[in-house]
């Protein structure tokens, strides 16, 4: 159940990460569009890289996420199958143990 809540608690550290990143790439990509006069030609250029690095931390945030809940869903289904496994002992268990236990008690 720790691993569970530890990847929970990855998944929501990557959404609280995308959520304060994201608005700075329209800041970006506006600052590195726009026609200032304050902003010279290597300035853009150097906003054009800033930008560049900033799309590929998204991108791997993104990733990230996707994969934790990938992990999460597999994890899940694993413990579903285990669990399906037990059920179908105690199901024997229980096909032979009723009817012997009904017999016994008349």
């Amino acid at each position: 159940m720790e691993l569970v809540n530890d990847i929970q608690m990855i998944k929501r550290e990557l959404l609280l990460f995308l959520r304060a990143i994201l608005p700075l790439g329209e800041v970006l990509t506006g600052m590195s569009k726009e026609e200032a006069l304050l902003i010279t030609e290597e300035t853009r250029r150097y906003l054009q890289d800033v930008r560049d690095h900033f799309m590929q931390v998204r991108d791997t945030a993104r990733s990230f996420r996707d994969l934790a809940a990938d992990i999460l869903d597999s994890h899940l289904s694993i413990m579903s199958h285990k669990m399906n496994e037990v059920m179908k002992v105690l199901t024997i268990f229980a096909a032979i143990f009723i009817p012997l236990t009904f017999v016994a008690g008349q």
